[in-house]
């Protein structure tokens, strides 16, 4: 298959280990531990921003180069696209995975969606996003209502 090489197999396999559901705690030091495929998906230093309006996310580099390449093309566009990539953009945060799968998240960021001690990291694909519990549990039974599925 022309165009489908190592690397291609390499990349999907990496996006293919972002995705489940990890209840996690909090710590007082807004430390959280990541499952060891997310650990493989985002590398030791992710991105830390929005992701679909107000969910938080980790994005791998490569995934934050696809999102912002995907936001160049648009934000010419429409005004909507580009206020979207500007508050993409603004909310970036680099962040350091420790040895040990560790990372911290800021404070202002903890505070301004909501993240409290039990929190729940849901592989999203191509993006590592981050819920509180309540809201997650909130939005998997609305989810799943409204599709008439049970996620298991």
């Amino acid at each position: 298959m022309a165009g489908f090489g190592r690397q291609d197999i390499e990349e999907r396999t990496e996006l293919a280990e972002c995705v489940g559901e990890y209840p996690r705690s909090l710590g007082t030091t807004g430390r959280i531990l990541l499952p060891a495929p997310f650990r493989r998906a985002v590398g030791r230093k992710p991105s830390l921003g929005l992701a679909f309006g107000q969910t938080l996310a980790l994005f791998s580099d490569d995934q934050r180069r696809i999102h912002e390449a995907a936001y160049s093309q648009r934000e010419f566009l429409d005004v909507r696209a580009r206020e979207e990539a500007i508050l993409w953009r603004s909310s970036l945060r680099q962040v350091d995975v420790d040895k040990q799968g560790r990372l911290v998240i800021p404070k202002k960021t903890r505070d301004k969606h909501g993240l409290t001690r039990r929190i729940v990291l849901v592989g999203a694909v191509n993006r590592v996003e981050i819920w509180p519990a309540a809201e997650w549990q909130r939005f998997t039974e609305r989810a799943s209502a409204r599709l008439k599925w049970d996620a298991q």
